[in-house]
C-alpha cells in the first residue's frame, strides 16, 4: 500500500482503496500488535508522525498503529481492540483539524487549519490577522516564534486536540497528544505525553 492506494500484484494497476478497506487494515494492524503485547501504542496519520516518532522520540514502529486521516476512528479502532493508552503524534499541519473538532482530516471534510489556529491566539489583534492570511502552518509558526507566543499558543491547541477527541468519541483510553514542525520539532505535548512516551519505550524494550 503507497499512501492510501493499493498496488496489486506485479501489473502496476494501481487502485484506491475504499474507506472501509482502509479503516479494515487499521484494525488488522492494531489487532496484531496488541495481540503480540503492545498495549501502549503510539497512533500517528502517516510517514512525517512516523519517522518523528522513530527519529525524534526513539519509539519504534512496532508500537505505532498509522491511521491516515481517520484520527476519530483510530482511536475507536485502538479502544475497541484493547490498546491500554494512546499516544497521538503528528504534525501541527493535521493534527490543528482535530483542535476544531474535525476527527477525519482529509481535506474533502473541510480545512479549516488557519482559522483554527488564529482561534487557538486567544485575541482579536493583529497577530490572529496574520495567522488567518498564512498560506501553511509552518508559516504561522514562524510568525508565532517571532511573536514569542508559540509556547501559549501550542499548548491551548494540544489541550483542545484531546479535549475534542475525549468528548466525541466514545473511547474511554487515556490519551496524550504531541504535536510538530517539519523545521522546529515539538511544539506542544499534553502534560501527560512526556511519561506515556517513556512507558512506550520501556513497552518495546521488554517486548
Amino acid at each position: 500500500m503507497l499512501g492510501g492506494i493499493s498496488i496489486l500484484g506485479s501489473s502496476g494497476v494501481v487502485e484506491p482503496m475504499s474507506e472501509e478497506a482502509l479503516l479494515e487494515t487499521i484494525r488488522l494492524e492494531a489487532r496484531v500488535k496488541i495481540a503480540g503485547g503492545r498495549r501502549c501504542l503510539a497512533m500517528t496519520p502517516g510517514n512525517y508522525g512516523e519517522r518523528f516518532l522513530r527519529e525524534e522520540l526513539g519509539i519504534s514502529l512496532s508500537q505505532a498503529v498509522r491511521v491516515s486521516n481517520f484520527i476519530g476512528d483510530g482511536l475507536e479502532i485502538l479502544n475497541r481492540e484493547g490498546a491500554s493508552e494512546i499516544l497521538l503524534v503528528g504534525h501541527i499541519g493535521k493534527l490543528i483539524k482535530v483542535a476544531g473538532g474535525v476527527l477525519n482530516t482529509h481535506s474533502r471534510y473541510g480545512d479549516r487549519r488557519m482559522e483554527i489556529l488564529a482561534d487557538c491566539v486567544g485575541d482579536s489583534g493583529g497577530l490572529e490577522r496574520r495567522i488567518r492570511s498564512c498560506n501553511t502552518t509552518e508559516e504561522a509558526v514562524e510568525i508565532l516564534r517571532e511573536q514569542g507566543r508559540c509556547g501559549p499558543v501550542f499548548q491551548t491547541a494540544v489541550r483542545r486536540m484531546k479535549e475534542c477527541l475525549e468528548t466525541q468519541s466514545f473511547s474511554k483510553v487515556p490519551l496524550e497528544v504531541v504535536t510538530f514542525s517539519s523545521v522546529y520539532g515539538i511544539l506542544a505535548m499534553t502534560d501527560g505525553a512526556e511519561r506515556l512516551i517513556e512507558k512506550i519505550k520501556r513497552e518495546q524494550k521488554e517486548g
